[in-house]
């Protein structure tokens, strides 16, 4: 199973859904054998908060949207260190409804 491996970030990313400031994190395609819509899910962290953004491409009216949200590491019960490994599911729902 591919992984998704996160970056540490100097400061937080702006989250206004602009996917550029993201360039250098590297990313996960996510795409169902059945379905044209994919993504591409991105993780980064700094010393507070985990970031994730979904860069997603939707054959609907939607087209392409970009989804970023910050987690507090306290509501994880986790805290930042060097070496540390996170396992965990990561997905999108494509949906017509």
């Amino acid at each position: 199973m591919p992984g998704l491996f996160s970056k540490r970030l100097a400061a937080a990313p702006t989250l206004d859904g602009d996917a550029a400031q993201w360039k250098r994190v590297p990313g996960l395609s996510i795409r169902r054998a059945d379905q044209p819509d994919q993504a591409t899910a991105k993780l980064a962290y700094d010393a507070t908060h985990l970031y994730v953004l979904f860069d997603v491409a939707d054959s609907g009216e939607a087209g392409r949207y970009v989804v970023v949200a910050a987690v507090p590491f306290h509501q994880l019960r986790v805290l930042p260190k060097p070496g540390l490994a996170l396992r965990g599911d990561l997905g999108f729902i494509s949906s017509e409804a």
